[in-house]
């Protein structure tokens, strides 16, 4: 039996890595968009199967893995990449390895977790505590732990949905994307998708208020993949940024009304050598287009949404 059900874990936990790698080099949400299935469900299965085998194993001394030092020098090697990266991107700017490598190094974090999942059942077996445990209290705790884990989320992030969707049987899509990020920024996203090819290269502001969302690259990269982000500063547009390697600088006044630190509303506060300019009203529909240069004097406290086309 533990033998069909170790063969069984080990497919399933290949599956979610693999998923979870392919989402680290797009973003979170692409397989659920592209595919129509969140893969988050086979960690559930994964974790399920993996208690299952650990209490076995415990029970069956003679269980165990001759390929342990190969899932242990996997997860060291991920954990290396990931804290690689994450240094990289400190010391030069934030978005330099996904300029580089298009991967968000904070994607890889699901990849280092699951990968961490084979070596609990291979090595936890081991550990003198476990002899304090039954199989019986293990699968009382475990089942206790899902239960309430799922308790608490539907609580807390899905009520107000189900509530939604009751009251509005009729809503569309997007409709309901404006409920869940706010209809301001979900209009202007779609006004930027519908108004830049595909594989444009789109400066953004800095990621602080009052641009939580439109700042935020990988928030953003679900609503403009595959279209490649780079975030900008306020007043320049980067140490690292050249603006001639974008199509296109967003024209932000930002969606919220608070700002944070020394941040002000309206972006980009410096001047940019267009093609056009493209006005948008609140609704998301194209205001007008108006030829030249940005000159950020004369938008200067301005409340408008936008895109600059960059003149090459």
């Amino acid at each position: 039996m533990e033998s069909k059900l170790s063969y069984l874990f080990w497919i399933v936990w290949v599956l979610t890595l693999g998923l979870s790698l392919i989402e680290a080099f797009t973003y979170y949400g692409f397989i659920d968009k592209h595919i129509g299935f969140n893969y988050y469900s086979l960690i559930y299965i994964t974790v399920i199967l993996g208690v299952i085998l650990l209490i076995l194993r415990h029970f069956n001394k003679h269980a165990n893995s001759k390929k342990a030092d190969l899932y242990l020098h996997f997860f060291i090697v991920l954990s290396v990449i990931f804290a690689v990266l994450k240094v990289t991107n400190r010391v030069t700017h934030p978005n330099f390895v996904f300029s580089l490598l298009h991967l968000q190094p904070n994607n890889l974090f699901p990849s280092l977790l699951i990968s961490m999942i084979p070596l609990a059942v291979i090595y936890v077996p081991k550990m003198k505590y476990m002899n304090l445990f039954n199989k019986h209290k293990l699968i009382l705790l475990f089942t206790l732990s899902v239960i309430i884990l799922n308790i608490y989320k539907i609580y807390k992030n899905e009520n107000w949905a189900i509530r939604f969707i009751i009251n509005n049987p009729r809503a569309t899509y997007d409709d309901k994307m404006r409920r869940t990020v706010g209809s301001k920024f979900y209009n202007y996203s779609q006004f930027i998708n519908n108004n830049t090819p595909s594989d444009s290269m789109i400066l953004i502001p800095p990621q602080a208020f009052p641009w939580p969302q439109s700042g935020n690259g990988a928030f953003m990269r679900y609503f403009m993949y595959p279209r490649k982000l780079g975030n900008g500063d306020e007043f320049v547009p980067g140490e690292q940024v050249n603006i001639d390697d974008y199509d296109y600088v967003l024209l932000d006044w930002g969606e919220t009304d608070t700002v944070e630190d020394t941040y002000t509303h309206g972006w980009p506060k410096f001047d940019i050598s267009a093609e056009e300019i493209l006005l948008m009203n609140e609704d998301g529909t194209l205001s007008k287009i108006i030829s030249g240069d940005y000159i950020y004097e004369e938008y200067k406290d301005q409340k408008v949404w936008g895109l600059i086309k960059v003149k090459h």
